[in-house]
């Protein structure tokens, strides 16, 4: 179990029975001995967390609790009376194992309140800015250190400003708790959602390539547009815009990842908004024409895909923008005839370096045209010259 799943699944059991056993310590120490075992070895690190905020791993964690009951035991019979087990850790910390050198004893309800302020958004209990920096560059060192994917989406609410002027901003704080229910039921449990600041919400997604953070994304926003939000007899119609950008080959720390997963949410603003954009350094150096024609599209690789339909949007000599029914990694090769040429369509190999998700089954594809024969792109210049004269 990773350690964000054990907290969201061990952390309220455990607040639960110190909660419901906090003047009772009679009751609480076999309650929480009964609780661990059932929950597993994860769960002693969380409950080490929760009382004292040190991060031990899962072996030492169920270790130290067993010294730790050893020595509350030993400290009972020698003063001849019951102690407080929070004084019993504490002691435990700062004598034996001296992890803690500024001791406090810990009381649940301050804990949880500071707890709480500390990490989530008071408005949608989503993580807050300040927790959501953190866990993003522990996130990064992680998938750095394992050499896996790590993918950040970026959400901006459209027109957030003109539901603030024409309903309230009462209305624009239940339409943030609105969307932010939505993220939460529909991102994964592993997932980290957050809210940065205003309308803008983010969710860190690890082990995830682009492709995948993709279809997290669309679902969230078909959810959104699926869902308007009824207040005070009105309805608010609801949609979204989003950006991608993925670790390592978007940005190597946390800052460089967040200007790029913007710049993709920029781009997917720009694109007329209700839409999902990844994010590519692919500038546009050409002039474009539009392109509206039927086209078929193969995959290059090892297996050779069938031929999938796709239509063309717009054309330049260094690339051309598809419509598709069908999503295809970023670069993937690609090839397909142009019908520029009367006689013969022109044959040309491309890699795809832009998606953006639309709707169901609806994706634009950006393709980047590879080096080809100074004939080919003669061709492809010459003909979108001539469609703008």
């Amino acid at each position: 179990m990773s350690e964000k799943l054990a907290m969201e699944t061990c952390r309220p059991a455990i607040l639960a029975c110190l909660r419901q056993y906090a003047d009772d310590d009679l009751a609480l120490i076999p309650a929480l001995q009964l609780l661990l075992a059932e929950q597993g070895q994860d769960a002693y690190p969380v409950f080490f967390h929760i009382l004292t905020n040190l991060e031990l791993a899962p072996d030492e964690a169920e270790a130290t609790w067993g010294r730790i009951i050893a020595h509350w035991e030993g400290t009972c019979g020698i003063l001849k009376r019951r102690i407080n087990l929070r004084t019993a850790i504490c002691d435990y910390f700062c004598s034996i194992n001296k992890r803690l050198r500024n001791p406090k004893l810990i009381e649940l309800q301050l804990f949880e309140q500071i707890d709480t302020l500390s990490k989530y958004d008071n408005l949608t209990n989503l993580f807050n800015r300040h927790y959501f920096d953190d866990v993003l560059n522990r996130e990064l060192a992680r998938a750095d250190r394992h050499k896996t994917a790590l993918s950040l989406l970026l959400i901006d609410l459209d027109d957030f400003k003109q539901v603030n002027d024409v309903h309230g901003h009462l209305a624009g704080d239940k339409v943030l708790q609105h969307i932010a229910r939505i993220m939460f039921e529909e991102k994964r449990t592993e997932d980290i959602a957050a809210r940065l600041g205003g309308d803008e919400l983010a969710i860190i997604l690890p082990e995830t390539d682009k492709t995948s953070v993709l279809v997290v994304a669309k679902r969230i926003r078909q959810r959104v547009e699926a869902t308007p939000m009824v207040y005070n007899g009105q309805t608010i119609q609801l949609t979204l815009s989003g950006g991608v950008a993925s670790f390592p080959q978007d940005g190597a720390n946390g800052k460089d990842l967040l200007r790029k997963t913007d710049r993709a949410l920029y781009q997917a603003k720009a694109a007329g908004k209700n839409t999902i954009s990844v994010y590519s350094d692919n500038r546009r150096r050409h002039q474009r024409i539009d392109f509206n024609k039927a086209l078929e599209l193969e995959v290059l690789g090892p297996a050779p895909m069938a031929t999938m339909p796709v239509m063309g949007k717009n054309l330049s000599a260094g690339g051309l923008l598809l419509a598709s029914k069908t999503a295809l990694d970023l670069g993937v090769k690609i090839q397909l005839g142009l019908p520029i040429n009367p006689s013969m369509p022109l044959l040309v190999t491309g890699k795809v370096v832009r998606i953006a998700a639309y709707g169901p089954d609806s994706y634009d594809l950006g393709i980047a045209f590879l080096p080809a024969r100074r004939q080919a792109a003669a061709g492809i210049d010459a003909f979108v010259r001539q469609a703008r004269t």
